[in-house]
């Protein structure tokens, strides 16, 4: 392999990294995504309104970037 062919590859490589890095970076920003949260209430009172549990998922976690980035 020549030495152009591989400053080619490197480049190449590098822009690929690079694309997937700002990807990643994007995504990451979207901090919902990952705030996963479980909420239950309990009534102060006998006669108290009581409020209905709430439920956020987890869409996403940090450690699919990681091995996606590899």
């Amino acid at each position: 392999m020549k030495l152009n062919q591989v400053i080619a590859v490197l480049q190449t490589v590098k822009a690929k990294a690079t694309k997937a890095k700002i990807a990643i970076y994007k995504l990451i920003q979207k901090t919902p995504l990952f705030q996963g949260i479980p909420r239950t209430f309990a009534p102060v009172a006998e006669d108290s309104y009581v409020f209905l549990p709430e439920n956020q998922t987890l869409q996403i976690k940090a450690e699919d970037f990681l091995s996606e980035y590899e």
